[in-house]
């Protein structure tokens, strides 16, 4: 099919239409089609799955110390008792946020499709088809010594019902009014859910 012409190092003839291709194109094909090969021979990394839109997480703090939600809300207290403490006047600072009750906890499932295709013959000679398609969702079971269990995907803690402030520098009205300023902006909570107070 194809020869190296004599005359010339760099390039290709295809006899039958007397074209040349550059040696270079010849090979960056080769490369192609080698990489497409080993494309289909190598898996996809799966797809990290998308995260549940209502739940509403507070970006930015990590878990210190604890485990779960309740080391979240305890991380996130103390985050904001270090940021709240750096304003000027606030002196020293506590923070209690409270959570709803209701904790969601998202289950792995297993999605399970199956189709049917159904052909029929009329007495007329038409053909009519049906398709069925049957869609099932089952949550993914742990079997352990101790007993059956649902696996649980992703645990979401309760929505942010209101936030207390204790601040030694709260009887000065600006100072107050920042602090009440910042919780709202970090937590995105409305003024009615914060309260904020004097200590000693």
């Amino acid at each position: 099919m194809g020869d190296r012409k004599s005359g010339s190092l760099w390039s290709w003839e295809i006899k039958p239409w007397g074209v040349r291709i550059p040696l270079s194109l010849v090979l960056l094909g080769l490369l192609g089609v080698a990489l497409l090969a080993v494309g289909a021979f190598v898996s996809p990394v799966p797809a990290k799955p998308p995260s549940n839109p209502t739940a509403t997480p507070v970006q930015g703090f990590a878990a210190a110390g604890g485990d779960g939600i309740l080391g979240e809300e305890r991380a996130l207290e103390a985050e904001l008792e270090r940021i709240l403490s750096q304003m000027v006047g606030a002196g020293q600072v506590q923070v209690k946020i409270y959570l709803s009750s209701g904790r969601d906890q998202i289950l792995a499932r297993n999605e399970t499709i199956s189709s049917k295709r159904t052909d029929e013959k009329d007495a007329t000679g038409g053909t009519r088809s049906t398709v069925e398609e049957n869609r099932g969702l089952q949550p993914v079971i742990s079997r352990s010594a101790g007993g059956d269990r649902a696996v649980v995907a992703q645990e979401l803690r309760g929505s942010i019902i209101g936030v207390l402030v204790v601040a030694q520098g709260a009887d000065d009205s600006r100072v107050k009014a920042e602090l009440m300023r910042s919780v709202a902006t970090i937590l995105g909570l409305p003024s009615n859910r914060i309260y904020i107070t004097k200590g000693r």
